[in-house]
């Protein structure tokens, strides 16, 4: 079923992506051990994935 005139996509955009990399890094960095173990799983999933990923994380300056 096509969606709706006029509606969103379901995909998050790779800006999107990137800006909720940022915010569980972040929460990882405050203490957040939810927000550690997620990006920890991602890493192992991204690792494992045998063909490549279309977005890569890259560090922000600080």
């Amino acid at each position: 079923m096509p969606r709706p005139k006029g509606g969103q996509n379901i995909r998050p955009s790779k800006s999107a992506i990137h800006g909720y990399y940022k915010i569980l890094r972040d929460a990882a960095n405050s203490g957040d051990v939810n927000a550690a173990a997620k990006l920890i799983e991602l890493d192992h999933l991204i690792s494992q994935s045998p063909r490549p990923m279309q977005f890569q994380m890259k560090s922000d300056s600080r």
